[in-house]
């Protein structure tokens, strides 16, 4: 019985954590492109890669969708937990650098969600780092309980 309940859990949480993921990138990746020309102007605007705007204006949020994508594939889960955590923790230490390295700091009016400040959102990717890094450490625990 015991047993039964912690393979649902483990199976339940994962599951979540996917959820919580493929809506915060599907999320972010439509924002971004319903905003595309002022989303490219943030960028242009950002220290480090202002020379690279045009580009990622379109490679975010394609990234992001394609994270968001491999979710549904049950093959691919392991690749999707750790590609979400990887762009999460790009994304956070880039805000980290900015806010601790950069002369000017732009709006962080342009990210997922508008009224957090930079130091809400490095806490809100914190939280969605967490829930990566969890999906991919029960992954190997969850291949033994589903064979």
């Amino acid at each position: 019985m015991m047993k039964t309940f912690k393979i649902i859990n483990r199976k339940t949480s994962r599951e979540l954590f996917s959820f919580l993921l493929i809506t915060l990138w599907i999320y972010a990746a439509v924002e971004k492109l319903i905003q595309l020309e002022t989303f490219r102007i943030r960028l242009s605007q950002f220290p480090f890669i202002s020379e690279y705007a045009e580009l990622l204006a379109w490679l975010v949020p394609g990234v992001e969708i394609m994270i968001a994508l491999l979710f549904f594939f049950p093959r691919l889960k392991d690749e999707a937990y750790l590609a979400s955590f990887s762009l999460l923790l790009i994304f956070t230490v880039y805000i980290i650098a900015v806010l601790n390295l950069s002369d000017s700091i732009p709006c962080s009016c342009n990210g997922v969600l508008p009224s957090l400040s930079w130091k809400e959102h490095i806490l809100f990717n914190g939280g969605f780092l967490i829930l990566a890094l969890a999906g991919l450490v029960m992954s190997p625990q969850q291949r033994k309980y589903d064979q």
